[in-house]
């Protein structure tokens, strides 16, 4: 029985961008080289520097150390591969407000700011040398000779900073370039290059050589925070307006791990031009997961950085109800056969409402759908996903009929009017993501209809990579059994 398998592909040079999941493959295409990730690095598979090393049993492996990171050990016996990688490793975030400005401001507290007209996040650099002293609780050090030439010490009591130099009368001298803070460590208000810095409350002195702000470059922009794991960890991300930090907290330990992989890795070359076959439309995404519709179906989508492989499937069609308004009658007119269905008073807002596109309410407050009457256009509550939730007003197509559609109907959006009752609905395909990479386990279910076996639910939303050979003999009546051919 052969197995298809997914591999990244790409130019040499951007191996290193490609990430280094561990059992995932991947392919040079300007060099016919073939990788594999150990979870820390990607190495060669089949090449003269190939580091697949080849045992005969398991407890041959050898005493786990940092120096076996990168390697690939295969047993004969059970004809499985091994690495070794970092488990149980914890991790944490940590936050800093970025403050916005509209030009850089050199003199503020904060170790980030983004200017927003250059879309650019700067971040403070202090270069500074710290110094060893001694604290006193006095107005000056005392009587010469009593500390080393050189030695720094700090008056609390006058807040003054001196250095012990014997070749001075009193034996030492004030060095008045200092800036005394009680509670606040450095920052960008008050760092001043060329002046000494003490901070009370943290016994801390250092002498600052310079300071500046510098565009932060290296940090990575998202919509929300991402989840403290690892293999976001020792980046920083701009989520507006802060700066987040993934670091591990708890160190990983080093183990032994079986290659999730049946694929003999030095014979795999020989098929590597058939797996590669253009077959899907590779669509690459990083961080924010594509929204599931109909645009995205026929397509493969791809997160190479970390090995995940989605293709969009359809789910089921149905009616749903956008919005319902039931309205007394009235003398007042809004051009709907003398019903009040115009703007409410007190923003008491109705799910189906109408009136002049200026009259039109802020989207996401319970109006969901609205009819514009100076335009003759209908609008219909949307949102954003991801990161902040954002609502605003899409408009649409409105079918009008005198019964609620079925689900065989056209897409799209229906307006019915049943007496004094006004009703929305929209006929919806919903649509959801199947990881190639991950669901490899079939679910399979099976009902009884009539009072006899069928699938009236038969679907497999998972892959399927390995069977159980059974004889015709011991089938039982009321299962669905399938039929496997070997390639």
């Amino acid at each position: 029985m052969s197995n298809r398998v997914l591999i990244k592909r790409g130019l040499s040079s951007n191996l290193n961008n490609a990430g280094v999941v561990a059992g995932e493959l991947k392919y040079a295409t300007d060099t016919n080289k073939l990788y594999i990730g150990t979870g820390t690095e990607n190495i060669e598979i089949g090449g003269g520097s190939s580091r697949v090393i080849e045992i005969e049993y398991e407890d041959e492996l050898p005493e786990i150390s940092e120096t076996l990171l990168g390697k690939i050990y295969y047993v004969r016996n059970t004809h499985k591969y091994y690495y070794v990688r970092g488990i149980n490793g914890e991790y944490n975030f940590s936050a800093y407000y970025c403050k916005p400005n509209s030009q850089l401001e050199t003199n503020i507290s904060y170790e980030y700011q983004y200017v927003t007209p250059e879309d650019k996040v700067y971040r403070l650099n202090i270069d500074s040398t710290g110094y060893d002293f001694i604290k006193e609780a006095t107005q000056d050090p005392g009587a010469k000779g009593r500390f080393a030439d050189g030695t720094y010490i700090i008056c609390t009591s006058s807040r003054k900073l001196f250095i012990a130099d014997s070749s001075t009368e009193s034996g030492y001298r004030e060095l008045t370039n200092l800036t005394y803070s009680y509670y606040t460590r450095m920052n960008g208000s008050n760092a001043v290059a060329g002046n000494y810095f003490f901070c009370n409350s943290y016994n801390q002195i250092y002498y600052i050589n310079s300071v500046s702000w510098n565009e932060f470059s290296e940090v990575i922009r998202a919509e929300s925070r991402p989840n403290a794991e690892k293999r976001y960890a020792g980046k920083y991300y701009f989520v507006p307006n802060y700066i987040y930090y993934i670091y591990a907290t708890t160190p990983e330990v080093l183990s032994w791990e079986q290659l999730k992989t049946d694929v003999d890795l030095r014979n795999l070359k020989t098929e590597i031009e058939y797996l590669l076959s253009e077959r899907l439309e590779v669509v690459e995404y990083s961080y924010q997961q594509p929204e599931a519709c109909e645009e995205a179906l026929g397509k493969l989508y791809m997160w190479k950085q970390y090995g995940e492989y989605k293709i969009c499937v359809p789910g089921d069609t149905v009616v749903a109800t956008i919005a319902t308004v039931t309205q007394e009658e009235s003398s007042g007119s809004s051009g709907s056969g003398g019903l009040d269905i115009l703007m409410p008073i007190g923003g008491n807002y109705k799910q189906y409402m109408e009136g002049t596109y200026a009259s039109m309410p802020q989207a996401g407050y319970g109006c969901n759908c609205y009819y514009a009457t100076d335009q003759n256009k209908y609008y219909i509550s949307m949102a954003t996903t991801g990161g902040y939730m954002t609502y605003y007003w899409a408009e649409v197509e409105m079918k009008m009929q005198s019964y609620k559609p079925t689900a065989d109907q056209t897409k799209g959006y229906y307006k019915v009017v049943s007496g004094n009752t006004t009703t929305i609905y929209q006929v919806v395909t919903y649509y959801h993501w199947v990881d190639l990479a991950q669901d490899q386990h079939p679910l399979v279910s099976c009902q009884k209809v009539s009072g006899q076996w069928g699938y009236d639910s038969f679907y497999f939303n998972r892959l399927q990579l390995e069977y159980t050979e059974k004889d015709l003999s011991s089938m039982e009546t009321g299962y669905i059994y399938g039929v496997i051919e070997d390639a």
